[in-house]
């Protein structure tokens, strides 16, 4: 039998360099199936502490993941990764998700590096997203 990973991340952070390669070497070397992955560079911030945002667009960068998850279909998924700060859920974000739906199995939320909290109103519109 093997393994379903559901937290995998490809990244180009100082902190975090994890590349699609070391995603499916590691893969191959552990015996695992599938891997649910989020692309980090999707975060609001940079690292805990640095409230600056990374300004980069969220939907450019999960074009990164799909790209990976579509040259890997039987192997890679996806998670979009949310930033409740900066990003709202606007038409253009509801209809990306819809138009990906096939290949979004869901919404990445990190109450640590997003510093908030999983309760605060900010992620209402978010769950009614998923």
């Amino acid at each position: 039998m093997k393994a379903i990973d559901i937290h995998g991340h490809i990244a180009s952070w100082p902190t975090l360099n994890d590349t699609e390669e070391a995603i499916l070497t590691s893969m191959e070397n552990h015996g695992i199936r599938f891997t649910l992955v989020s692309h980090c560079d999707a975060a609001e911030f940079p690292s805990v502490g640095d409230e600056t945002p990374r300004g980069l667009d969220s939907m450019a960068i999960h074009e990164e993941l799909l790209a990976f998850q579509r040259a890997n279909p039987s192997r890679i998924g996806g998670y979009f990764w949310i930033r409740p700060h900066d990003e709202k859920v606007t038409p253009k974000l509801r209809e990306y998700i819809h138009e990906h739906r096939g290949d979004i199995y869901g919404l990445k939320f990190h109450p640590y590096t997003a510093q908030i909290k999983i309760n605060d109103p900010r992620m209402d519109d978010y769950y009614r997203l998923a």
